[in-house]
């Protein structure tokens, strides 16, 4: 595989578009803004931090800025970034399974990536095992956030997110509440991952409303904006209010460990979702599982639409990162792993381990800052210590 293709490296610079967005929150916001809440500390700069048993490398910062004004331009003006002396790399991570598994069997697997060379750990959030039947709704089902202070207890450097929490399941209020606490408990290792719901029978199972989509895009919409609003208020309490949610001068303490908790904005949806990450998101998600496969020039078409709604908002597009969940199979049976590609979707990882770094060098070609594998199947901590081996290992 070409060298070109190992590292995945940005220009880190200042932007005054950082300055700009931080007022922009507190000025739009329907209702008064505590003082102080205009941070120009717009991403979040994870800190490096020792291997332990795995050596002594040592990570590179997860929000890199790429030095361009434009989707065409900024992926050929990158430049090496240096911190700590190291060239920064691409970011890899796991979506592992919350759901018909067993806490053991998520430490386990936790525990196995964290000595490893990943950089982060993923769960999605749901109170029924989705679109399994109903011969399965009684198995177990993880809380999302309890599941990730969780982890952050039994980790020492993964970044802990999620793909993505339900925004009808929580008012974002306690959401910005626990986010602060897990951050500190993690020691500054929390994302923010959030979207706008959408599995129907869950909401109908735990007495929750399910809005037509407008109104969830609505609602998601203002959470965001509340949420930026509280992480960037640098101590200072808030007051917010909303359509549909509000904050009477609350104060966020705990909040950030260390740098703002990044909001991961779940969704790619052209007009609304985009847009939404543009005005209060850090990063971006393609979802390999949402039907259309994987392939860079979807990634691509999503990249250039975020960039438009950049620039039609005044955001420095740089402040966002690019990430992918990549539904990933493992395995030299070639039969299984056509099955897969048609079950799942065209373009989807799977095969033998150079067919997969072949594939994901495609898109670090491109200029993605991370990708996170998706599994479906049990915890097993021998599969993805075997990703770490065959397929990360070659990637540093």
């Amino acid at each position: 595989m070409a060298s070109s293709r190992l590292l995945a490296t940005t220009t880190s610079a200042s932007s005054p578009a950082a300055a700009r967005m931080a007022s922009s929150c507190a000025s739009e916001t329907s209702g008064s803004v505590s003082p102080g809440i205009t941070s120009t500390r717009m991403t979040a700069s994870i800190p490096s931090l020792s291997r332990g048993a795995a050596g002594e490398r040592q990570r590179s910062a997860y929000h890199r800025r790429r030095s361009a004004n434009s989707a065409v331009d900024w992926r050929s003006q990158r430049e090496p970034q240096q911190r700590g002396g190291q060239m920064a790399e691409v970011q890899f991570g796991a979506q592992v399974s919350a759901y018909l598994t067993s806490w053991d069997e998520i430490r386990a697997v936790a525990q196995t990536m964290d000595a490893g060379r990943y950089d982060s750990i993923w769960f999605a959030d749901h109170f029924v095992p989705p679109n399994r039947g109903k011969e399965v709704e009684g198995r177990e089902a993880f809380e999302a956030l309890s599941l990730a202070a969780a982890v952050a207890a039994a980790t020492e450097t993964l970044r802990i997110g999620h793909l993505v929490l339900g925004n009808t399941y929580r008012n974002p209020g306690l959401v910005a509440k626990i986010a602060g606490s897990v951050d500190h408990i993690s020691h500054g290792r929390f994302t923010l991952g959030i979207g706008a719901s959408w599995f129907r029978r869950e909401h109908q199972a735990y007495g929750w409303d399910f809005p037509p989509m407008k109104e969830r895009q609505d609602r998601f919409e203002e959470a965001c904006k509340m949420l930026r609003s509280v992480i960037h208020s640098d101590g200072a309490n808030v007051s917010f209010a909303g359509q549909y949610y509000s904050l009477d001068d609350a104060p966020l303490s705990p909040g950030s460990y260390h740098n703002p908790i990044p909001i991961l904005v779940g969704g790619t949806g052209p007009k609304r979702t985009l847009r939404t990450l543009a005005l209060y998101g850090d990063i971006m998600n393609l979802d390999g599982w949402a039907g259309r496969g994987m392939s860079v020039e979807l990634l691509k078409e999503k990249v250039d639409i975020l960039h438009a709604h950049c620039e039609d908002v005044g955001r420095d597009p740089s402040e966002i990162s690019i990430t992918a969940l990549m539904p990933c199979l493992l395995t030299d049976d070639e039969a299984a792993a056509r099955e897969w590609e048609e079950r799942i979707g065209p373009g989807t990882l799977n095969g033998s381990a150079d067919k997969i770094v072949q594939r994901i060098g495609e898109f670090i070609d491109f200029g993605i800052d991370e990708v996170m594998f998706g599994r479906r199947g049990d915890n097993d901590p021998e599969y993805f210590q075997r990703l770490d081996d065959e397929v990360i290992a070659q990637f540093r």
